[in-house]
Protein backbone atom coordinates (compact mmCIF):
# COMPACT_ATOMS: atom_id res chain seq x y z
CA UNK A 1 0.00 0.00 0.00
CA UNK A 2 1.09 3.38 -0.80
CA UNK A 3 0.72 6.82 1.12
CA UNK A 4 -2.81 7.94 0.76
CA UNK A 5 -2.02 11.40 0.29
CA UNK A 6 -3.73 12.57 -3.09
CA UNK A 7 -1.68 14.37 -5.43
CA UNK A 8 -4.40 15.43 -7.67
CA UNK A 9 -8.37 14.29 -8.32
CA UNK A 10 -7.20 10.93 -10.39
CA UNK A 11 -5.97 9.72 -6.98
CA UNK A 12 -7.85 8.96 -4.07
CA UNK A 13 -11.11 9.26 -2.43
CA UNK A 14 -12.65 9.67 1.03
CA UNK A 15 -16.15 10.88 2.92
CA UNK A 16 -17.98 13.87 3.96
CA UNK A 17 -20.38 11.96 6.22
CA UNK A 18 -21.57 13.81 8.87
CA UNK A 19 -24.42 14.64 6.52
CA UNK A 20 -25.31 10.83 6.69
CA UNK A 21 -27.05 11.15 9.69
CA UNK A 22 -30.36 9.64 9.23
CA UNK A 23 -32.86 11.19 12.33
CA UNK A 24 -36.62 11.69 11.70
CA UNK A 25 -36.91 15.63 12.17
CA UNK A 26 -39.04 16.96 15.18
CA UNK A 27 -41.74 19.14 14.77
CA UNK A 28 -40.20 22.68 14.50
CA UNK A 29 -41.91 26.80 14.32
CA UNK A 30 -39.95 28.88 12.22
CA UNK A 31 -38.87 32.29 14.18
CA UNK A 32 -41.65 35.10 13.55
CA UNK A 33 -40.21 38.21 11.49
CA UNK A 34 -40.53 40.05 14.17
CA UNK A 35 -37.54 39.02 15.39
CA UNK A 36 -35.15 40.22 12.66
CA UNK A 37 -34.00 43.42 14.05
CA UNK A 38 -32.38 41.54 17.25
CA UNK A 39 -31.44 38.93 15.26
CA UNK A 40 -29.70 40.86 12.33
CA UNK A 41 -27.89 43.02 14.70
CA UNK A 42 -24.37 42.62 13.61
CA UNK A 43 -25.20 41.27 10.05
CA UNK A 44 -22.75 41.64 7.51
CA UNK A 45 -23.43 45.07 5.58
CA UNK A 46 -23.50 42.68 2.29
CA UNK A 47 -26.50 40.60 3.96
CA UNK A 48 -28.92 39.22 1.54
CA UNK A 49 -32.39 37.39 1.70
CA UNK A 50 -34.29 35.62 -0.21
CA UNK A 51 -37.75 33.91 0.36
CA UNK A 52 -37.15 30.25 1.40
CA UNK A 53 -39.24 27.18 0.31
CA UNK A 54 -41.78 27.57 3.31
CA UNK A 55 -44.94 26.21 1.84
CA UNK A 56 -46.68 24.44 4.58
CA UNK A 57 -45.02 25.71 7.45
CA UNK A 58 -41.51 24.46 8.72
CA UNK A 59 -43.22 21.06 9.98
CA UNK A 60 -44.26 19.20 6.47
CA UNK A 61 -40.90 18.01 5.78
CA UNK A 62 -37.07 18.37 5.22
CA UNK A 63 -35.71 21.07 3.20
CA UNK A 64 -32.74 20.57 0.99
CA UNK A 65 -30.60 23.57 0.37
CA UNK A 66 -28.29 23.38 -2.67
CA UNK A 67 -25.72 25.60 -4.63
CA UNK A 68 -25.77 26.42 -8.40
CA UNK A 69 -23.67 27.09 -11.13
CA UNK A 70 -24.70 30.56 -10.97
CA UNK A 71 -24.07 31.00 -6.99
CA UNK A 72 -27.82 30.80 -6.19
CA UNK A 73 -28.70 28.96 -2.95
CA UNK A 74 -32.04 27.03 -3.81
CA UNK A 75 -34.39 25.10 -1.50
CA UNK A 76 -36.58 22.18 -2.26
CA UNK A 77 -38.94 20.81 0.38
CA UNK A 78 -39.84 17.12 0.53
CA UNK A 79 -43.32 16.62 0.76
CA UNK A 80 -44.01 12.82 0.35
CA UNK A 81 -44.23 9.76 -1.24
CA UNK A 82 -47.91 9.99 -1.61
CA UNK A 83 -48.00 13.39 -3.14
CA UNK A 84 -48.79 14.80 -6.99
CA UNK A 85 -45.14 15.61 -6.39
CA UNK A 86 -42.40 14.28 -4.08
CA UNK A 87 -40.91 17.78 -3.95
CA UNK A 88 -42.09 20.93 -3.93
CA UNK A 89 -40.92 23.85 -6.82
CA UNK A 90 -37.78 25.15 -6.33
CA UNK A 91 -37.49 28.30 -4.85
CA UNK A 92 -34.38 30.64 -5.12
CA UNK A 93 -32.61 32.27 -1.52
CA UNK A 94 -29.43 34.20 -1.13
CA UNK A 95 -26.10 33.94 -3.78
CA UNK A 96 -22.24 34.07 -2.83
CA UNK A 97 -21.06 37.58 -3.08
CA UNK A 98 -20.39 38.90 -7.03
CA UNK A 99 -16.91 37.38 -8.09
CA UNK A 100 -16.87 34.53 -5.59
CA UNK A 101 -17.91 31.07 -6.38
CA UNK A 102 -20.02 28.75 -4.26
CA UNK A 103 -17.94 25.98 -2.10
CA UNK A 104 -20.12 24.58 0.95
CA UNK A 105 -23.66 24.63 1.77
CA UNK A 106 -24.80 23.02 5.10
CA UNK A 107 -28.46 23.39 6.42
CA UNK A 108 -29.76 22.42 10.22
CA UNK A 109 -33.01 22.77 11.82
CA UNK A 110 -33.90 22.96 15.56
CA UNK A 111 -36.32 23.81 17.82
CA UNK A 112 -38.02 27.02 16.65
CA UNK A 113 -34.87 27.91 14.44
CA UNK A 114 -33.56 26.69 11.00
CA UNK A 115 -29.98 27.75 10.20
CA UNK A 116 -28.05 27.76 6.54
CA UNK A 117 -23.89 27.90 6.07
CA UNK A 118 -22.70 28.83 2.74
CA UNK A 119 -18.91 29.38 2.30
CA UNK A 120 -17.64 30.98 -1.05
CA UNK A 121 -14.33 31.97 -2.43
CA UNK A 122 -12.61 34.56 -4.68
CA UNK A 123 -9.44 32.45 -5.94
CA UNK A 124 -8.26 30.38 -2.69
CA UNK A 125 -9.81 33.18 -0.32
CA UNK A 126 -12.57 31.73 1.16
CA UNK A 127 -15.98 33.72 3.10
CA UNK A 128 -18.61 31.81 5.61
CA UNK A 129 -21.83 33.89 5.69
CA UNK A 130 -24.31 32.14 7.74
CA UNK A 131 -28.16 33.00 7.57
CA UNK A 132 -31.29 32.50 9.80
CA UNK A 133 -34.30 31.73 8.22
CA UNK A 134 -36.85 34.70 9.92
CA UNK A 135 -40.40 34.28 8.81
CA UNK A 136 -39.46 33.03 5.29
CA UNK A 137 -36.57 34.90 4.60
CA UNK A 138 -32.99 33.61 4.71
CA UNK A 139 -31.53 36.52 6.26
CA UNK A 140 -27.30 37.14 6.60
CA UNK A 141 -26.50 36.81 9.86
CA UNK A 142 -23.20 36.89 10.13
CA UNK A 143 -19.67 36.30 8.42
CA UNK A 144 -16.28 34.03 9.19
CA UNK A 145 -12.84 34.86 7.62
CA UNK A 146 -9.35 33.02 8.09
CA UNK A 147 -9.68 29.96 6.51
CA UNK A 148 -6.39 28.08 4.54
CA UNK A 149 -6.30 28.10 0.74
CA UNK A 150 -7.78 24.27 0.34
CA UNK A 151 -11.05 25.46 -1.00
CA UNK A 152 -12.27 21.70 -1.27
CA UNK A 153 -12.31 21.08 2.10
CA UNK A 154 -15.00 21.86 4.74
CA UNK A 155 -13.51 23.82 8.15
CA UNK A 156 -16.96 24.36 9.42
CA UNK A 157 -19.77 23.00 10.85
CA UNK A 158 -23.76 23.56 12.51
CA UNK A 159 -25.43 21.57 15.02
CA UNK A 160 -28.21 22.14 17.62
CA UNK A 161 -27.87 21.22 21.16
CA UNK A 162 -30.57 18.62 21.32
CA UNK A 163 -32.63 19.77 24.42
CA UNK A 164 -31.93 23.39 24.46
CA UNK A 165 -32.23 24.19 21.11
CA UNK A 166 -29.43 26.56 20.83
CA UNK A 167 -27.81 26.36 17.56
CA UNK A 168 -23.69 26.18 17.68
CA UNK A 169 -21.69 27.33 14.28
CA UNK A 170 -17.93 26.61 14.25
CA UNK A 171 -15.33 26.78 12.21
CA UNK A 172 -11.00 26.56 11.99
CA UNK A 173 -8.82 28.43 10.44
CA UNK A 174 -5.32 28.94 9.57
CA UNK A 175 -3.71 29.49 13.20
CA UNK A 176 -5.12 26.02 14.21
CA UNK A 177 -7.94 27.12 16.86
CA UNK A 178 -11.70 26.76 16.66
CA UNK A 179 -14.00 29.99 16.76
CA UNK A 180 -17.37 29.60 17.67
CA UNK A 181 -20.97 31.55 18.00
CA UNK A 182 -24.20 30.24 19.53
CA UNK A 183 -27.33 31.17 18.59
CA UNK A 184 -29.92 31.75 21.75
CA UNK A 185 -33.75 32.85 21.42
CA UNK A 186 -32.97 34.71 18.05
CA UNK A 187 -29.89 36.35 19.14
CA UNK A 188 -26.13 35.12 17.43
CA UNK A 189 -23.33 35.82 21.05
CA UNK A 190 -19.90 37.25 20.22
CA UNK A 191 -16.97 35.18 18.05
CA UNK A 192 -15.36 33.51 20.76
CA UNK A 193 -12.36 31.12 20.83
CA UNK A 194 -12.93 27.62 21.57
CA UNK A 195 -9.14 26.78 23.34
CA UNK A 196 -6.70 29.09 25.40
CA UNK A 197 -3.93 28.62 22.58
CA UNK A 198 -4.03 26.92 18.96
CA UNK A 199 -3.76 22.91 19.84
CA UNK A 200 -3.47 22.03 15.90
CA UNK A 201 -1.82 23.46 12.97
CA UNK A 202 -4.07 24.75 9.86
CA UNK A 203 -7.57 23.43 10.22
CA UNK A 204 -8.83 21.51 6.81
CA UNK A 205 -12.05 19.73 8.03
CA UNK A 206 -14.19 20.14 10.89
CA UNK A 207 -17.61 18.36 12.02
CA UNK A 208 -19.89 18.43 15.13
CA UNK A 209 -22.43 16.00 15.81
CA UNK A 210 -25.32 16.47 18.59
CA UNK A 211 -26.01 14.47 21.81
CA UNK A 212 -29.43 12.60 21.39
CA UNK A 213 -29.23 12.59 25.34
CA UNK A 214 -28.04 16.08 26.32
CA UNK A 215 -26.77 19.72 24.76
CA UNK A 216 -23.41 17.99 24.68
CA UNK A 217 -21.69 18.16 20.89
CA UNK A 218 -18.66 16.49 19.62
CA UNK A 219 -16.19 18.40 17.24
CA UNK A 220 -13.19 16.68 15.51
CA UNK A 221 -10.98 18.18 13.35
CA UNK A 222 -8.22 17.03 11.18
CA UNK A 223 -5.40 19.52 10.73
CA UNK A 224 -2.28 20.52 8.03
CA UNK A 225 -0.12 18.19 9.81
CA UNK A 226 -2.25 15.03 9.74
CA UNK A 227 -3.77 15.59 13.15
CA UNK A 228 -6.94 14.56 14.00
CA UNK A 229 -8.52 15.81 17.64
CA UNK A 230 -11.95 15.66 19.44
CA UNK A 231 -13.19 18.11 21.88
CA UNK A 232 -16.94 17.99 24.07
CA UNK A 233 -19.07 20.96 23.91
CA UNK A 234 -20.62 21.01 27.27
CA UNK A 235 -22.05 24.22 28.91
CA UNK A 236 -21.34 26.46 26.32
CA UNK A 237 -17.70 26.00 26.20
CA UNK A 238 -15.39 23.02 24.47
CA UNK A 239 -13.32 20.60 26.39
CA UNK A 240 -9.69 20.67 25.84
CA UNK A 241 -8.48 19.12 22.03
CA UNK A 242 -7.66 15.87 22.47
CA UNK A 243 -5.60 14.72 20.33
CA UNK A 244 -6.51 10.95 18.66
CA UNK A 245 -4.22 10.61 15.60
CA UNK A 246 -1.29 12.01 14.27
CA UNK A 247 -2.04 10.22 10.89
CA UNK A 248 -4.81 10.66 9.07
CA UNK A 249 -4.90 8.95 5.81
CA UNK A 250 -5.48 11.63 4.02
CA UNK A 251 -6.67 15.45 3.95
CA UNK A 252 -8.28 15.92 -0.18
CA UNK A 253 -11.39 14.12 1.28
CA UNK A 254 -13.50 13.66 4.45
CA UNK A 255 -11.34 10.41 6.64
CA UNK A 256 -13.39 10.53 9.84
CA UNK A 257 -16.48 10.58 11.01
CA UNK A 258 -18.17 10.97 14.37
CA UNK A 259 -21.86 9.88 15.62
CA UNK A 260 -23.89 9.34 18.88
CA UNK A 261 -25.35 6.23 19.97
CA UNK A 262 -28.86 6.77 20.14
CA UNK A 263 -29.85 5.51 23.00
CA UNK A 264 -26.91 5.68 25.74
CA UNK A 265 -25.50 8.79 24.38
CA UNK A 266 -22.07 8.00 24.03
CA UNK A 267 -20.02 9.01 21.17
CA UNK A 268 -18.65 7.09 18.15
CA UNK A 269 -15.59 8.41 16.38
CA UNK A 270 -14.06 6.84 13.51
CA UNK A 271 -10.89 7.49 11.22
CA UNK A 272 -8.58 6.29 8.47
CA UNK A 273 -4.74 5.95 9.22
CA UNK A 274 -1.77 5.37 7.74
CA UNK A 275 1.27 5.05 10.39
CA UNK A 276 3.89 3.35 8.43
CA UNK A 277 3.42 0.03 7.64
CA UNK A 278 0.76 -0.14 9.42
CA UNK A 279 -2.65 1.73 7.72
CA UNK A 280 -6.54 0.88 8.32
CA UNK A 281 -9.45 2.02 10.44
CA UNK A 282 -9.42 3.19 13.96
CA UNK A 283 -12.10 4.33 16.49
CA UNK A 284 -12.02 5.72 19.97
CA UNK A 285 -15.74 6.48 22.34
CA UNK A 286 -16.48 8.69 24.70
CA UNK A 287 -19.03 8.00 27.49
CA UNK A 288 -22.31 10.38 27.97
CA UNK A 289 -21.18 13.06 29.77
CA UNK A 290 -17.49 12.80 29.63
CA UNK A 291 -14.99 14.17 27.49
CA UNK A 292 -12.13 11.14 28.08
CA UNK A 293 -11.42 9.49 24.81
CA UNK A 294 -9.67 5.81 25.47
CA UNK A 295 -6.37 4.88 23.58
CA UNK A 296 -7.44 4.63 20.03
CA UNK A 297 -8.27 0.94 18.78
CA UNK A 298 -8.14 -0.90 15.39
CA UNK A 299 -11.43 -1.82 13.54
CA UNK A 300 -11.37 -5.09 13.62
CA UNK A 301 -10.39 -6.75 10.22
CA UNK A 302 -9.66 -3.15 8.30
CA UNK A 303 -5.51 -3.46 8.39
CA UNK A 304 -4.16 -2.58 5.18
CA UNK A 305 -7.87 -1.42 3.81
CA UNK A 306 -7.09 2.26 5.30
CA UNK A 307 -10.37 4.45 5.16
CA UNK A 308 -10.14 7.19 2.65
CA UNK A 309 -13.55 7.92 3.01
CA UNK A 310 -15.30 7.35 5.53
CA UNK A 311 -19.05 7.52 6.46
CA UNK A 312 -21.04 6.58 9.79
CA UNK A 313 -24.82 6.18 10.56
CA UNK A 314 -26.59 6.00 13.96
CA UNK A 315 -29.81 3.93 13.92
CA UNK A 316 -32.48 6.20 15.91
CA UNK A 317 -33.77 2.81 17.69
CA UNK A 318 -31.06 1.51 19.21
CA UNK A 319 -27.43 1.86 19.93
CA UNK A 320 -26.21 0.67 16.60
CA UNK A 321 -24.13 2.88 14.22
CA UNK A 322 -23.36 1.66 10.75
CA UNK A 323 -19.59 1.82 9.28
CA UNK A 324 -19.32 2.11 5.27
CA UNK A 325 -15.90 3.32 3.95
CA UNK A 326 -14.00 3.09 0.84
CA UNK A 327 -9.91 2.11 0.15
CA UNK A 328 -8.28 4.25 -2.14
CA UNK A 329 -4.54 3.04 -2.30
CA UNK A 330 -4.12 0.50 -5.23
CA UNK A 331 -1.78 -2.57 -4.89
CA UNK A 332 -2.25 -6.06 -4.02
CA UNK A 333 -4.56 -6.74 -6.67
CA UNK A 334 -7.56 -4.28 -5.75
CA UNK A 335 -8.19 -0.87 -5.71
CA UNK A 336 -10.63 1.30 -4.03
CA UNK A 337 -12.25 -1.23 -1.43
CA UNK A 338 -15.84 -0.81 -0.11
CA UNK A 339 -16.21 -1.81 3.34
CA UNK A 340 -19.11 -2.06 5.86
CA UNK A 341 -19.84 -2.75 9.54
CA UNK A 342 -22.22 -2.07 12.29
CA UNK A 343 -21.08 -1.09 15.82
CA UNK A 344 -23.27 -2.82 18.73
CA UNK A 345 -22.72 -0.23 21.22
CA UNK A 346 -19.97 -2.23 22.90
CA UNK A 347 -18.14 -4.05 19.85
CA UNK A 348 -17.92 -4.15 15.90
CA UNK A 349 -20.09 -6.73 14.27
CA UNK A 350 -18.73 -9.97 13.55
CA UNK A 351 -19.84 -10.29 10.37
CA UNK A 352 -18.45 -6.74 9.00
CA UNK A 353 -17.50 -7.30 5.44
CA UNK A 354 -15.40 -6.01 1.93
CA UNK A 355 -17.85 -5.83 -0.76
CA UNK A 356 -15.78 -4.64 -3.25
CA UNK A 357 -11.97 -5.00 -4.23
CA UNK A 358 -12.27 -3.49 -7.80
CA UNK A 359 -13.76 0.07 -7.66
CA UNK A 360 -11.74 1.38 -10.52
CA UNK A 361 -13.23 4.53 -10.60
CA UNK A 362 -15.28 5.05 -7.59
CA UNK A 363 -15.90 8.75 -7.37
CA UNK A 364 -16.36 11.96 -9.75
CA UNK A 365 -13.07 13.21 -9.64
CA UNK A 366 -13.78 16.01 -7.50
CA UNK A 367 -11.86 16.08 -4.45
CA UNK A 368 -13.78 16.34 -1.41
CA UNK A 369 -17.14 14.75 -3.24
CA UNK A 370 -18.75 12.01 -1.00
CA UNK A 371 -19.12 9.03 -3.18
CA UNK A 372 -19.91 7.11 -0.28
CA UNK A 373 -23.34 6.98 2.36
CA UNK A 374 -24.80 4.91 4.64
CA UNK A 375 -27.91 5.05 6.70
CA UNK A 376 -30.91 3.25 8.27
CA UNK A 377 -33.92 1.63 6.72
CA UNK A 378 -35.52 0.50 9.23
CA UNK A 379 -35.22 -0.03 12.98
CA UNK A 380 -32.69 -3.53 11.92
CA UNK A 381 -31.88 -2.25 8.55
CA UNK A 382 -29.06 -0.15 7.08
CA UNK A 383 -27.81 0.39 3.53
CA UNK A 384 -25.13 1.78 2.13
CA UNK A 385 -24.79 2.99 -1.48
CA UNK A 386 -21.69 4.32 -3.12
CA UNK A 387 -20.31 4.92 -7.05
CA UNK A 388 -18.87 2.38 -9.85
CA UNK A 389 -19.07 2.45 -12.85
CA UNK A 390 -22.74 1.51 -14.29
CA UNK A 391 -26.35 3.95 -15.17
CA UNK A 392 -27.46 3.84 -11.55
CA UNK A 393 -25.26 2.65 -8.48
CA UNK A 394 -24.07 0.02 -6.41
CA UNK A 395 -25.84 -0.33 -2.56
CA UNK A 396 -25.71 -3.35 0.00
CA UNK A 397 -28.19 -4.25 2.75
CA UNK A 398 -27.50 -4.96 6.51
CA UNK A 399 -30.60 -6.82 8.22
CA UNK A 400 -27.80 -8.68 10.56
CA UNK A 401 -25.25 -9.37 7.80
CA UNK A 402 -23.92 -7.28 5.04
CA UNK A 403 -25.20 -8.36 1.62
CA UNK A 404 -23.76 -6.73 -1.77
CA UNK A 405 -27.23 -5.89 -3.52
CA UNK A 406 -28.34 -5.92 -7.09
CA UNK A 407 -27.18 -2.12 -8.60
CA UNK A 408 -29.82 0.67 -8.73
CA UNK A 409 -30.76 1.12 -12.42
CA UNK A 410 -31.56 4.07 -12.89
CA UNK A 411 -33.71 5.80 -16.22
CA UNK A 412 -32.65 7.99 -17.68
CA UNK A 413 -28.54 6.63 -16.99
CA UNK A 414 -26.81 8.20 -13.93
CA UNK A 415 -23.02 9.79 -15.25
CA UNK A 416 -20.21 9.67 -12.57
CA UNK A 417 -21.60 9.91 -9.14
CA UNK A 418 -19.48 12.88 -6.87
CA UNK A 419 -21.52 12.55 -4.07
CA UNK A 420 -24.81 11.11 -2.08
CA UNK A 421 -26.70 12.17 0.85
CA UNK A 422 -29.42 10.05 2.50
CA UNK A 423 -32.07 11.62 4.89
CA UNK A 424 -35.16 10.16 6.23
CA UNK A 425 -38.21 11.89 6.13
CA UNK A 426 -39.94 8.67 8.31
CA UNK A 427 -39.48 5.89 10.16
CA UNK A 428 -38.32 2.87 7.37
CA UNK A 429 -37.88 5.58 4.47
CA UNK A 430 -35.20 6.43 3.06
CA UNK A 431 -34.54 9.43 0.23
CA UNK A 432 -31.16 9.26 -1.21
CA UNK A 433 -30.00 12.43 -2.94
CA UNK A 434 -27.47 11.92 -5.62
CA UNK A 435 -24.73 14.80 -7.34
CA UNK A 436 -23.63 13.49 -10.64
CA UNK A 437 -20.30 15.29 -12.70
CA UNK A 438 -22.69 16.94 -15.51
CA UNK A 439 -24.43 19.53 -13.13
CA UNK A 440 -27.59 17.48 -11.86
CA UNK A 441 -29.19 16.46 -8.77
CA UNK A 442 -31.54 13.49 -8.12
CA UNK A 443 -33.09 11.90 -5.70
CA UNK A 444 -33.88 7.97 -5.22
CA UNK A 445 -36.62 6.51 -2.79
CA UNK A 446 -36.10 3.55 -0.58
CA UNK A 447 -38.77 1.69 0.94
CA UNK A 448 -40.23 -1.75 1.82
CA UNK A 449 -37.05 -3.24 0.49
CA UNK A 450 -36.70 -1.65 -3.05
CA UNK A 451 -35.57 1.90 -5.12
CA UNK A 452 -38.18 4.10 -6.78
CA UNK A 453 -37.46 7.68 -8.61
CA UNK A 454 -38.77 10.75 -7.00
CA UNK A 455 -40.44 13.18 -9.95
CA UNK A 456 -40.43 10.15 -12.38
CA UNK A 457 -37.03 9.79 -12.59
CA UNK A 458 -36.15 13.12 -13.63
CA UNK A 459 -33.36 15.22 -12.14
CA UNK A 460 -34.48 17.62 -9.16
CA UNK A 461 -31.67 20.50 -10.15
CA UNK A 462 -29.22 20.45 -13.53
CA UNK A 463 -27.12 23.51 -12.92
CA UNK A 464 -25.68 22.45 -9.90
CA UNK A 465 -22.06 24.23 -9.01
CA UNK A 466 -19.24 22.26 -10.31
CA UNK A 467 -16.82 24.18 -7.45
CA UNK A 468 -18.98 22.51 -4.85
CA UNK A 469 -17.54 19.59 -3.84
CA UNK A 470 -20.53 18.32 -1.79
CA UNK A 471 -23.59 20.87 -3.16
CA UNK A 472 -26.19 19.72 -1.77
CA UNK A 473 -27.36 19.54 1.94
CA UNK A 474 -30.51 18.36 4.10
CA UNK A 475 -31.64 20.34 6.79
CA UNK A 476 -31.52 17.68 9.62
CA UNK A 477 -30.35 18.13 13.07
Amino acid sequence: MGRGRVAGAAAALACVSGCSLLVSLDGLSTPDASDAASETADAPSDSTSSDATTDGGPNEGPVIAYATSSGVIRTRRWLGATSAASWSPAVDGPSVPAGSVPRWVLARRGQGAQVLGVMSSVGVVSKLTVYDLIGSTWTAAFDATGFTTKVQRRPFDIAFESKSGRAVVAWGGTDGNVRFRVREGSTWSAESAAFPSSPAGPIHWLELASSPTSNDLTMVIADDFDDVFASRWDDGRFSPADKLEDKIFNLDFKAFSVAYEQKSGDALIVWGFEAAPNTGVRFTTASAGTSSYPPAKLVPETAGIPGAVVALAPDPSSDRVALSYLESVCGGGSCDDFRVDVWGGAAWDPNGATLDTDITTSFGMRLGSAPVAVAWSGPSSALAAYHRDSSGFRWASWGGSWKLETDVVAMPALPAKASFLPFSPIPGETVMLVATTDGKLWAKRFADGRWTDTEGGQALEVELAATAPVPMTVDTR
